[in-house]
């Protein structure tokens, strides 16, 4: 499922609230664009595409938390927005109908807050720059590729490891080589389009080296 939001600014929110003031703003979920309170508060457009959660780090939870209470703690945290809450768990809500709404309400809303799932099928056969700050050794690493379809290559693509998975052809060789989870950790940002030259561009500004982990 490919999908444009008409250039709105969308957040993945995975779930840590870094809003620092307090509210007694109560917007119920699936309950329609009002305003809570004054003009000029930001609104965001805020979708939760899975049922509730354990969201932090490590160990088992010791409990649940449900959408609604997930709402509640994010409102308390963040004075002056708006949250227009819509919650895919409810049947009588569709992706569709979440579309169609946020089209009509382009004008209106400043972003798009998507809590939990969220699955995305990259466009295949297109350029791909994979790259890294390592901020501790003042290096970037940058190796580039062609995104594949997944689903050729792996059986039950969608229900393994991390929900949206970017599946490309590289030169696998050499970028092994220089896998190192306790000295670089294991993830990479992946950007569409071949951006290599562009980030060593960077990488001189910033006076970081750069390590083309595929050319050796």
């Amino acid at each position: 499922m490919n999908t444009k939001l008409n250039s709105l600014f969308i957040i993945i929110f995975s779930v840590s609230i870094t809003c620092n003031y307090a509210t007694e703003k109560n917007t119920p979920l699936n309950k329609g664009p009002e305003k809570v309170s004054g003009n000029e508060n930001t609104k965001i457009y805020t979708v939760f595409m899975s049922p509730g959660g354990h969201f932090g780090t490590g160990g088992a939870p010791e409990s649940l938390t449900t959408n609604q209470e997930l709402l509640l703690q994010i409102q308390t945290k963040c004075d002056g927005i708006d949250f227009i809450a819509r919650d895919m768990t409810n049947p009588d809500i569709s992706i569709e109908n979440v579309y169609r709404e946020l089209d009509s309400l382009k004008e209106d809303i400043d972003g798009v807050l998507i809590i939990g799932e969220l699955h995305v099928e990259w466009p295949v056969g297109e350029p791909v720059t994979f790259w890294k700050v390592y901020v501790m050794h003042n290096k970037i690493e940058v190796f580039t590729g062609k995104t594949v379809d997944g689903h050729l290559l792996y059986k039950n693509l969608d229900d393994i490891m991390c929900r949206t998975k970017l599946i490309a052809r590289v030169k696998a060789k050499p970028v092994q080589q220089h896998f190192s989870p306790d000295e670089y950790g294991i993830h990479r940002t992946a950007t569409l389009g071949d951006l290599r030259e562009k980030i060593k561009d960077l990488a001189i500004l910033i006076g970081f080296d750069v390590m083309e982990t595929d050319t050796n």
